[in-house]
């Protein structure tokens, strides 16, 4: 079978007016209530069939940004056949790929969003709410195998050498940097299933670690994470939630903890979505805990083929034991998103 090339992408843009604690030392003090937000990736990909049945092509992405040390997006090898798919480069990892959490129709609330307009100045709260993301960069190079999906059960693993997204050309890559991570494996489990009255539901679980190189006052430990996930939906309805903990790569007094939980409905020519999401981390023995809360409202339409009009209502909540961790925030957005 000869090369198949193709392309496809997406361009997202939005007008953000915002309100925050704006006073003397305030997280929001001195910066705008208006901006212009956009993200853009576009993908090259390539699939050929193998001889004997085996698929095999790549994916190379690249974003739309003036940045020279972040234009790249995805790049990796996939190769496809009746035992599943396998993975490697720089991709994203199985658990933020298949975990199951809130239900959602905005980019402002999902497992790692792709905007937080509230500034959390000093507040050491996680956004998002899947494994590894407190110092692992997702796009780390990795190998990754996904089973075949079995009756509505499907897995996933990765394993990346290192928390690094280039490749290093010139000899091998130092195992003692200060700070530094390596030997990361993720693994995530899901399972989907319905009966015959339109009732399906779908539920997971995702562990990672990370072994730290060598320690300092910031990390002394390997990191840890798990995450739960539960979703269940019918008709136009899905009620779900997600909950995740992580060590913070601290022995004692730094846990991470954060759970979200939303509702979407889905009409024919229009969705909505209510969100909630509450994180909280120590900050050490005797010290208050930095927390943040979020709650988004979302809608979305779409008015012709891959391209899609949206708004939201968000409120955002940062506390914690000093002036510039503390903000509260009232945030409007309205934004198109171009597939293609």
């Amino acid at each position: 079978m000869a090369l198949k090339l193709g392309i496809s992408g997406w361009y997202e843009i939005y007008a953000v007016g915002a309100s925050q604690s704006d006073g003397p030392g305030e997280p929001g003090a001195n910066e705008r209530g208006f901006d212009l937000k956009r993200r853009a990736v576009v993908n090259f990909l390539g699939e050929t069939r193998m001889d004997q049945g085996m698929r095999v092509g790549f994916n190379f992405g690249i974003k739309g940004q003036n940045d020279p040390n972040d234009r790249i997006d995805t790049m990796y090898l996939w190769f496809e056949d009746d035992w599943g798919r396998m993975e490697v480069g720089s991709l994203y990892p199985p658990p933020s790929m298949m975990h199951i959490a809130a239900p959602t129709v905005t980019v402002f609330d999902i497992n790692d969003p792709n905007y937080v307009v509230a500034d959390r100045g000093t507040n050491m709260a996680q956004d998002g709410y899947v494994t590894l993301y407190t110092v692992y960069p997702l796009l780390a190079q990795k190998l990754v195998y996904y089973t075949p999906n079995i009756g509505g059960f499907q897995a996933g693993i990765s394993y990346a050498p290192e928390n690094m997204i280039d490749t290093a050309y010139f000899g091998m890559r130092a195992d003692n940097d200060l700070d530094d991570f390596g030997d990361i494996w993720e693994m995530v489990a899901v399972y989907h299933g319905g009966d015959e009255d339109g009732l399906n539901w779908g539920v997971s679980g995702a562990y990672a670690r990370a072994g730290l190189e060598t320690a300092s006052v910031f990390y002394n430990d390997d990191l840890e994470s798990w995450s739960v996930g539960a979703e269940v939906a019918n008709g136009p309805w899905t009620v779900g939630g997600g909950y995740t903990f992580d060590n913070y790569a601290m022995s004692s007094g730094s846990d991470n903890k954060a759970w979200s939980v939303g509702v979407r409905y889905e009409d024919e020519d229009w969705r909505a979505s209510m969100t909630a999401f509450r994180s909280k981390i120590q900050t050490g023995a005797g010290n208050p805990d930095d927390t943040y809360n979020r709650y988004v409202a979302g809608w979305a339409t779409d008015i012709g083929p891959g391209v899609e009009v949206n708004a939201s209502l968000q409120y955002h909540e940062f506390d914690g034991a000093l002036l510039s961790s503390r903000n509260t925030a009232q945030v409007a957005t309205a934004g198109m998103v171009v597939n293609f």
